[in-house]
């Protein structure tokens, strides 16, 4: 199977483990966990998971809470690490460029990585009647022709999508 994560990287999941004992604060919970490459993560929480143990995030305290019976919740409040430290911004980039830092454009692929075939994406195989395996062909001929016929000597209408003030104009 193939899961697509967040940052656009495509990566196969060869293992899945069911059911696993997930401990936090003394409480045991079931979790269903496939195993990927992701080396800068110990675990992913799924939103069904999430869900599920009606959980709480709060992102700006980088904490979040599981509801358990009653009012009683565990929480859970993370460690003060900039997973995306290495990333920089686009702004931060030019910046850096222009103030005479060196750069480089690299496009990395990964020679073992398989290609992504139609039938191992689970949204085409959940719906096949769609995505057939072959194409049944050319669309049938039409009765009507569609044609736009061009007047000799016009030019395409070119309007200005918004005004600028001439100050900007200059720069």
């Amino acid at each position: 199977m193939h899961v697509t994560s967040s940052f656009g990287e495509t990566v196969v999941v060869r293992r899945m483990y069911r059911r696993c004992p997930l401990k936090i604060q003394g409480h045991v919970f079931p979790v269903d966990m496939m195993e990927l490459s992701f080396y800068d993560f110990d675990i992913i929480l799924g939103m069904d998971w999430l869900v599920e143990h009606r959980a709480s995030v709060y992102f700006k305290t980088k904490r979040f809470s599981l509801k358990l019976f009653g009012s009683y919740e565990v929480v859970v409040v993370g460690e003060n690490v900039k997973f995306l430290s290495n990333v920089v911004s686009t702004l931060e980039a030019h910046r850096l460029v222009d103030s005479g830092y060196g750069a480089y454009l690299a496009y990395v692929m990964n020679p073992n990585m398989s290609e992504v075939r139609p039938k191992d994406i689970r949204t085409v195989c959940d719906y096949l009647d769609v995505f057939p395996e072959e194409l049944p062909g050319l669309p049938p001929d039409r009765d009507v022709e569609f044609v736009i016929e061009i007047v000799s000597g016009s030019t395409p209408v070119s309007i200005a999508p918004y005004r600028m003030a001439p100050k900007e104009l200059k720069s």
